[in-house]
């Protein structure tokens, strides 16, 4: 990629091809420095601004990988087609996320769902984020999408007993609680003490964006 560019620096494809490779090698800083120069020659190119959005994102620039993801949705408008708009709507989501910004992490989760149904991974991270806001029903009912496709996913039971918590059934909250350690008995983090967790609406498993597929 480095000889194509030397012989034509002007095409957008080479820097973005380019640029996909360093992702590869967890070299973002490159890819944000390729993607940038071929948005130069390919203005409001949403596949472009979608990757260097990406790659903001891997390097923890939250503010920066919204503003390119949301400037990929505008440049895309009301084309369905592109396969990666789900997870545009999904990165957006948990960048808001990582920011503690829960409540605007809905609305693209929810749209992310809507175009990609079948990944519940989407359904997950939203149930977390509707906990965290007090829409507690809500993330029961998400979390419930969760265990049915994944049934030993310990991270999804650990969340629904919280949901269940605040909404006072505490029978299914210790249900949860107990079914989530079972699952993952080595994992210190799924221990509860009963006695000190009143007042904690969510003990955070893992970051925005590892759940289980």
């Amino acid at each position: 990629m480095n000889m194509a560019i030397s012989k034509d620096s002007n095409i957008a494809m080479f820097y973005e091809r380019r640029s996909d490779l360093h992702v590869e090698l967890g070299k973002y800083k490159n890819s944000v420095e390729d993607t940038t120069r071929g948005l130069e020659l390919r203005q409001n190119c949403p596949i472009l601004l979608y990757k260097r959005g990406l790659a903001y994102y891997s390097q923890r620039e939250f503010n920066k990988a919204i503003e390119d993801l949301e400037s990929a949705l505008k440049a895309l408008k009301e084309d369905n087609s592109a396969d990666y708009k789900a997870d545009l709507y999904y990165h957006i989501g948990l960048s808001f996320a990582h920011l503690n910004q829960y409540k605007e992490s809905i609305p693209p989760f929810t749209e992310a769902i809507g175009l990609a149904p079948l990944k519940i991974v989407y359904k997950h991270e939203r149930a977390k984020c509707y906990l965290l806001t007090g829409d507690f029903k809500k993330s029961v009912e998400d979390f419930d999408a969760v265990i049915v496709v994944q049934p030993n996913n310990a991270h999804a039971y650990f969340g629904r007993a919280f949901a269940y918590k605040s909404l006072k059934d505490f029978g299914k909250s210790a249900e949860d609680f107990e079914k989530a350690h079972s699952l993952e008995p080595g994992n210190p983090n799924l221990r509860i003490n009963y006695k000190k967790i009143n007042d904690v609406r969510f003990i955070k498993i893992c970051e925005a964006g590892q759940e289980m597929e």
